[in-house]
């Protein structure tokens, strides 16, 4: 198995593997950007949820997100090379957001951003690409006014069984696809925005920003019960399964559940 880390070389954020189970790491990435300037890759811009690295189906390829004047990086090698893409196509390299991404099923790279978060009006969209963020195209996902003429900001994850969802930022609505983004279908108010998601078979555990902890489905969206229980909520930080049987949750201390 292969491990990264993240951590600085020098004074910048660099990418970290290891291929003997964590006993060495070696860098195989280091940004341009300075840490003490603008942090990227740095454990302070990616220990949160939303800077977690997204893992393709397609076996040995990862994407992470860093500040936008940098883009993102892709390694299709587990890990050993890494190419820098730009995202200036979908965010301004200054005041652009990247608030959501996640790999599909099929291997399609999805995000929600910001073009520009110092425009009065936001322009907030859902982009997808199939080759790995070198091009981006922008899916027709409904848009929610604010009260002073901007829209709400949103999110978007896939999951494991194919769907599309995404949620309207403080208004907790959720719109679902079932087409690749094509057309969507407002299911209801589910209380928070999603992040992150992991499935098993057919059940999804999805990762909220913080109001509604973690939901489950087990129908593709359609319907959410809690999922919280013995975890003192909201500090889900974040979510995954360990060989399909074990889950592991992390928060101001982990979690770890065999009976989910």
């Amino acid at each position: 198995g292969h491990i990264l880390a993240f951590g600085t070389n020098g004074s910048f954020g660099s990418i970290y593997k290891s291929s003997d189970a964590g006993a060495s790491f070696t860098a195989r990435f280091t940004s341009s950007f300075s840490t003490t300037a603008t942090p990227f890759l740095s454990y302070g811009n990616i220990s949160n949820a939303s800077r977690n690295p997204a893992v393709s189906p397609v076996a040995g390829t990862v994407a992470i997100f860093g500040v936008p004047a940098e883009g993102m990086v892709v390694s299709t090698d587990f890990g050993t090379t890494w190419t820098v893409k730009s995202l200036s196509s979908v965010i301004d390299p200054t005041n652009g957001f990247i608030g959501s991404y996640m790999y599909d099923k099929d291997g399609n790279l999805l995000i929600h951003y910001i073009f520009d978060t110092s425009a009065t009006s936001w322009d907030t969209d859902v982009a997808k690409s199939g080759n790995n963020g070198t091009t981006w195209t922008k899916l027709n996902t409904p848009n929610v006014p604010t009260p002073t003429g901007s829209v709400y900001s949103k999110r978007v994850i896939a999951l494991g069984t194919g769907e599309y969802l995404m949620c309207i930022q403080s208004q907790f609505d959720c719109y679902r696809s079932s087409d690749g983004g094509a057309t969507w279908t407002n299911v209801g108010n589910v209380g928070d925005v999603f992040l992150w998601s992991h499935t098993q078979g057919t059940t999804s555990y999805i990762l909220g920003s913080g109001d509604a902890g973690i939901l489950k489905t087990t129908n593709g969206g359609l319907n959410f019960t809690a999922f919280s229980d013995g975890i003192p909520h909201p500090t889900a930080a974040e979510i995954t399964l360990l060989n399909n049987k074990d889950m592991v949750i992390g928060a101001t201390r982990p979690y770890y559940s065999s009976d989910f």
